[in-house]
């Protein structure tokens, strides 16, 4: 009882704290932004806040002109990087750090968002060992927390409440969710499967192996979208207007419809422009705002190679030409201070991103040739509940097909449900290792029947699936000749069709002698190559424009503007 009196008082207090806040200035659209995170430590000697300056946070603003910008606030270690009435602040702190980046960037018209980390927190973990996660042995793990433990009420939520009450901000990234969701074995959980599913475990734990394994790997994964739905739902009754993402939430890594009242869907790609490829279209064809997100650097081991302002381009094309937003990571110092020459050195990254902002961002890909994302097969080979290995077949799909030039997105089940099915005209089925569900299989079926292009790959067949589908289907936008690989995406936004071209070779060597076809109803008035404004020649015949592009660097749009 007296946990839950000082959980009320703290409402009540962020409440009145609220009133007197003034609301940000503006609420930007995530097109372009900068993350920034350092999961601070007790092992730090620094005093965070002790070189952070106004002057930097400006000059950030005026070089990249963001929409918004993410900083740290609680990382993986569990301590706030700033002056937390919830006790889990850092021993050392000179100020008010975040209040510092809140003032300035709310003067400067750009949006705050702070890092948080929420089912991984080692202090907390350390501290409340009945709410971590328990492994097969009982013990309790150190970093991963229990979604159906106390863990979002006595902490979570209060601390988000603070966030956006007291300090005003626009909206939070909460890192550590669906990856380090992990099972469960504590008793509690144990017993709450067994009551909601009518599964009797006799005594026995459900381990890898057991017929129920598959079925509490389920009920795990529901805990934690109950989880997300209670915080969210909380955070959102206070301050509606408080934009909460979680991190991967209702991506490739959980590839299923979105159940719970997050704002936008977000995640970070570490890894290479193949997973970026994959990404973007997993997450786009889900209904919400989003964006992603790339390190500035790569890791080999415990060495880190910062990448050139190039490739980080590539990687953004990739991104931007989808309809998203886009934002760049680079590690805060170790006093939360900002690396400045990293940051300066993306000027030209942020300029690239910015001038293409007209051509794409929230336009919408042409649902044509789509690779089946399973679900139901992602869920039975992926290690963990929620990680984004098991399904390595639709990735190399997804780049067959966009490296021959073949515009392509992603569907899963849920895509295809209630006569979705006929928004595609062809639908590729990556090898898999499972058969798929009954209603799956009904409906891939009445595809075909309705006259859809469905094709079946064997592991021995991939290299050749640009083949079958070019044979089979004429795409209303094809590659007709380039010197080198060019991803096309068919995007149409406000109307007009914007088909993007990415460099997919080397981002240093452009691309030569590209020549384009696009379907049309008519024959197009004009054709400009974007964001270069130059207006291009073209062939028409057949219903057919042919279009060619000498040279093409990173990422160019090719703009039809239709016959009145």
């Amino acid at each position: 009882m007296r946990k839950l009196l000082v959980f009320l008082a703290f409402v009540c207090l962020v409440g009145a704290g609220a009133e007197s806040c003034s609301s940000p200035a503006t609420k930007n659209e995530r097109f372009f932004g900068l993350h920034c995170d350092f999961h601070a430590s007790p092992a730090d000697t620094t005093s965070i806040g002790s070189t952070l300056s106004e002057d930097d946070i400006r000059e950030i603003c005026h070089i990249l002109q963001p929409d918004f910008i993410q900083v740290d606030c609680k990382g993986h270690p569990g301590w706030a990087s700033y002056p937390s009435a919830m006790g889990n602040s850092m021993p050392r702190i000179q100020g008010d750090p975040l209040r510092k980046w809140r003032d300035v960037t709310k003067s400067e018209g750009v949006d705050l968002y702070v890092h948080y980390s929420g089912v991984y927190d080692c202090r907390y973990a350390g501290l409340h060992p009945d709410d971590a996660v328990k492994k097969e042995d009982g013990s309790p793990e150190s970093w991963y927390l229990r979604t159906n433990g106390n863990y979002a009420d006595s902490l979570l939520i209060p601390q988000l409440l603070e966030l956006a009450g007291k300090y005003g901000l626009d909206g939070i990234w909460v890192d550590g969710e669906n990856w380090a969701a992990a099972l469960d074995y504590d008793p509690r959980t144990l017993k709450a499967f067994q009551e909601e599913t009518g599964i009797d475990l006799d005594g026995s734990l459900p381990v890898k192996g057991t017929p129920s394994y598959d079925a509490f790997r389920d009920y795990c994964r529901e805990l934690f979208r109950r989880y997300l739905r209670h915080y969210t739902a909380a955070v959102h009754e206070r301050y509606p207007d408080f934009r909460i993402c979680s991190n991967w939430a209702f991506s490739d890594h959980m590839p299923e419809a979105p159940s719970a009242p997050v704002d936008f869907l977000s995640g970070d790609i570490f890894t290479s422009l193949e997973y970026a490829r994959y990404a973007v279209r997993a997450i786009e064809k889900q209904g919400l705002p989003w964006d992603l997100m790339t390190w500035g650097f790569r890791k080999e081991g415990k060495v880190k190679f910062y990448k050139e302002p190039l490739e980080m381009m590539q990687e953004a094309a990739e991104v931007i030409s989808f309809g998203g937003g886009f934002s760049v990571y680079f590690v805060q110092l170790r006093d939360g201070s900002p690396d400045m020459p990293k940051i300066r050195n993306i000027a030209t990254l942020a300029k690239f991103v910015h001038q293409r902002k007209a051509w794409t961002f929230g336009g919408h890909p042409v649902k044509e040739v789509a690779v089946l994302l399973s679900t139901h097969e992602h869920y039975l080979e992926s290690t963990g509940l929620f990680l984004r290995n098991g399904t390595e077949s639709a990735q190399d799909a997804v780049d067959v097909l966009c490296k021959a030039g073949i515009s392509t997105v992603i569907a899963s089940e849920h895509d295809l449900t209630d006569g979705k099915a006929s928004d595609y005209k062809v639908i590729v089925v990556p090898p898999l290792k499972h058969e798929l569900p009954e209603a799956t299989m009904d409906i891939l079926n009445k595809f075909e029947d309705d006259g859809g292009i469905l094709i079946w790959c064997k592991a021995e067949e991939m290299p050749e699936l640009a083949q079958t589908v070019a044979s089979l289907y004429e795409p209303s936008v094809r590659m007709e000749t380039a010197s080198g690989p060019v991803e096309i995406v068919n995007l149409v936004k406000d109307g007009i069709t914007m088909v993007q071209l990415i460099n997919a070779g080397r981002y240093d060597t452009p691309v030569c002698d590209i020549q384009v076809s696009i379907r049309c109803e008519k024959r197009p008035s004009s054709v400009y190559l974007q964001p270069e404004g130059e207006k291009l020649q073209f062939e028409w015949r057949d219903n057919r424009a042919y279009i060619t592009v000498p040279s093409l660097d990173i990422h160019s749009v090719l703009v039809i503007e239709p016959t009145a």
